[in-house]
């Protein structure tokens, strides 16, 4: 098989999912790092209600992903890092469920605004900047 096709549960950036263990997070999650190029740390962050007070770098309008219904926001400050063995584990065990990745074009502007965020853990930033997915400042 070719490297530029993807393997079938191959882990990329863009790729989302959602917690199913529990009821209480309806929030989509979104792999921000390439999971490829570090393998135990990788980045996410997840979309939430767009509120006022909340950073705004990232808008995601209903349309831009099947999972999104109403206006929402990229959440920097919840992003964090995971190790890419627990993503697979918990595939597994169906404790997530990987939903539709990311339009390169939604991609693209998720880590725009992640290159922009003044609440985003410096740990996770220095991460997805090591990996020239953001302009350093």
């Amino acid at each position: 098989m070719s490297s530029s096709k993807r393997q079938k549960n191959e882990w990329r950036g863009g790729d989302t999912y959602l917690h199913r263990r529990d009821d209480t997070d309806r929030h989509l999650w979104i792999v921000l790092s390439e999971p490829s190029l570090n393998a135990a740390k990788v980045v996410v962050a997840n979309l939430t209600s767009l509120e006022p007070y909340k950073e705004q770098l990232c808008i995601v309008d209903p349309g831009e992903h099947t999972y999104v219904t109403k206006r929402s926001c990229v959440y920097y400050r919840f992003a964090h890092c995971l190790r890419l063995e627990y993503l697979e584990e918990r595939e597994v065990r169906k404790e997530i469920e990987r939903l539709a990745p990311l339009s390169p074009a939604l991609l693209a502007r998720v880590r725009n605004g992640a290159s922009q965020s003044l609440h985003m853990p410096t740990e996770v930033w220095d991460i997805v900047e090591s990996q020239d997915l953001i302009d350093p400042f």
